[in-house]
């Protein structure tokens, strides 16, 4: 089998990668990441990093850990960005209607 060839690589480059901290993590806007790893395999610490990498570019932060968000470095997280919301339960995820797009494209 072949590889696949990149058609993304050839368009124009979004004027959104220019977002604050964009260099420091190479993240797109509006990622969504899934991060799967059993116990103590830094997925915690990775996000942690990730945020702080970020500059505070994020409209809303909503981290989903179904075994429990009641860990050290979840409630450090809180503390220095107190909007951020944990979720434990499957159900009390929002759905994307629930998302206001007025401001997506305002740089913070």
């Amino acid at each position: 089998m072949t590889d696949l060839f990149n058609f993304y690589s050839v368009l124009p480059k979004s004027k959104n990668t220019n977002l604050k901290g964009y260099k420091q993590h190479f993240i797109e806007p509006n990622s969504r990441i899934l991060m799967i790893g059993g116990s103590g395999t830094g997925k915690s610490n990775a996000i942690i990093n990730f945020i702080e990498r970020s500059s505070g570019s994020f409209g809303k932060i909503i981290i989903c850990s179904f075994s429990t968000t009641d860990e050290p470095l979840y409630n450090y997280l809180q503390s220095k960005i107190p909007d951020v919301e944990l979720i434990n339960n499957i159900d009390d995820v929002p759905a994307v209607q629930e998302f206001d797009d007025k401001n997506k494209n305002k740089q913070k």
